[in-house]
């Protein structure tokens, strides 16, 4: 009896246990860690300013006017902190949802899906919009510092004008006592609207740099979704050492090694970087494509390259035509996928010919 009791209360212990793991592999993630909270940023707090009696003079009027304005302007501070403060948050969290879309997309994408999946187009298009207002909360960054900058000048004017006022007869000594409080309050200004300033161009130029690599980043990996296999960054985005190695030939997918004759006068002594022959309806070469031009830019980052569209002489004149025809939209295909990768067009030469050798359509990839 004593056995069927022990082995009962272990079943119930057993059963319980695994209502817990089914409740942790099948909980809503109401209990998931939350992503930590962005680092508070310095404030910049102005402190209140002096106050001083009337002393009846007007030397003593003007330091009445210029302390107003005074407060003014340190109320104009203290709202431009606060903006500051705002503009930072928002942008915090616009980043973080956008990268929480992007690394969706990436890690469907790395795992292999279908081309052009809805559910990633629609994904991406999400990211679009959310990198959008990145670029409006650097646009509101942009105006701060134009007002910031605004609120320095009229404190440097300030500042001229009491250390003018010095100079003025008629005054007592409160006056030039009260001149010499509010010529320190205001060099303490000057000092914390350059620091707010300073901090505000910083995000800004940071700001800047972030939106423009995305915006390439989202280019190429429009082109990973259109194809549902995940390339990598936009090529003009990465760090690369200078090298002074030769790249050496990339094959790819239905590649074929180079054909002297298959290269024109101007490119015969120049080796292609990579060779795409298409002889298939859908011929994948983008990550072929990216890992050749990402390799040529790492040993040359000023690189341009030359595409040569390589047709078969092969047939009658309308068929060399049409084998013309057909090389050249190929060309124009890589082209449209190296400018989806992050290369400048105009970095991209096009050229034509035909060859007795090639037995279908080719295209070649050349680095100068």
């Amino acid at each position: 009896m004593a056995t069927v009791r022990t082995r009962a209360l272990a079943l119930i212990a057993a059963l319980a246990l695994g209502a817990c793991s089914q409740d942790a592999l099948f909980s809503d993630g109401s209990t998931a860690a939350t992503p930590p909270s962005p680092i508070s940023a310095p404030t910049f707090q102005p402190s209140q300013v002096s106050g001083g009696p009337s002393t009846g003079t007007a030397v003593g009027a003007r330091v009445q006017q210029m302390r107003s304005d005074f407060v003014r302007l340190m109320g104009e501070l203290t709202q431009q902190s606060g903006q500051l403060q705002a503009i930072r948050g928002q942008a915090t969290g616009d980043a973080q949802q956008y990268y929480t879309l992007v690394a969706g997309i990436s890690a469907r994408l790395q795992v292999g899906t279908t081309p052009g999946n809805p559910e990633l187009v629609a994904a991406w298009n999400q990211a679009q919009t959310q990198l959008e207002k990145l670029n409006t909360d650097l646009s509101q960054m942009n105006t701060l510092a134009t007002t910031v900058s605004g609120a320095s000048s009229q404190a440097t004017f300030l500042l001229e004008s009491v250390r003018a006022t010095y100079g003025v007869s008629g005054a007592v000594d409160e006056d030039h006592r009260q001149l010499k409080i509010l010529e320190n309050e205001i060099n303490q200004s000057i000092v914390l609207v350059d620091r707010l300033l300073s901090e505000t161009s910083q995000d800004i130029a940071r700001q800047t740099a972030y939106v423009a690599a995305e915006r390439n980043n989202l280019v190429t990996l429009n082109l990973a979704v259109k194809n549902g296999r995940l390339l990598g960054p936009s090529v003009t985005n990465r760090t690369f050492q200078q090298s002074s190695a030769a790249p050496t030939p990339t094959m790819a997918p239905g590649v074929r090694s180079a054909s002297p004759a298959a290269a024109p006068v101007s490119l015969a002594n120049r080796r292609p970087l990579l060779i795409v022959r298409f002889d298939q309806p859908r011929v994948q070469y983008e990550q072929a494509l990216y890992a050749a031009i990402a390799e040529a830019i790492q040993r040359k980052p000023d690189a341009t390259f030359d595409l040569l569209a390589v047709a078969p002489a092969r047939g009658s004149i309308a068929d060399v035509s049409l084998s013309t025809t057909a090389s050249k939209r190929h060309a124009e295909n890589v082209l449209r996928s190296m400018t989806e990768m992050g290369v400048n067009p105009n970095r991209v030469g096009l050229a034509s010919t035909t060859s007795q050798v090639a037995q279908n359509s080719e295209v070649h990839l050349y680095v100068r």
